[in-house]
């Protein structure tokens, strides 16, 4: 997976997440202390995110980091989608699931 790709799904799951829990981009901002537009430019893929804002932005969604980074379109079928992954995503990723417990 490229990080272009990455960040597409990142910015997909922002927005699915915010949707369904009801919330506005203000409102995710407000939650996540960021400005409403980059909250716009993080779900339309026009801006790219740390690790921090993204556990920030996951803490105010009440979903974990990781599942942020997930890639959904084997969901339903039992499978999970492939890892063709980098080693640096996959670090990035380890980091993730930990950092919850942090926060």
């Amino acid at each position: 997976m490229t990080p272009d790709k990455l960040r597409a799904i990142v910015a997909k799951n922002i927005k699915k997440q915010r949707v369904l829990k009801g919330l506005t981009q203000q409102q995710l901002a407000e939650l996540a202390d960021k400005e409403m537009r980059y909250i716009s430019h993080l779900e339309r893929n026009k801006a790219n995110i740390t690790l921090t804002v993204l556990a920030q932005i996951a803490d105010a969604l009440g979903v974990h980091p990781a599942s942020l980074c997930e890639d959904g379109s084997a969901k339903g079928t039992g499978l999970k989608p492939p890892k063709k992954v980098g080693p640096g995503i996959d670090y990035a990723i380890s980091i993730l699931k930990g950092i919850k417990a942090e926060i």
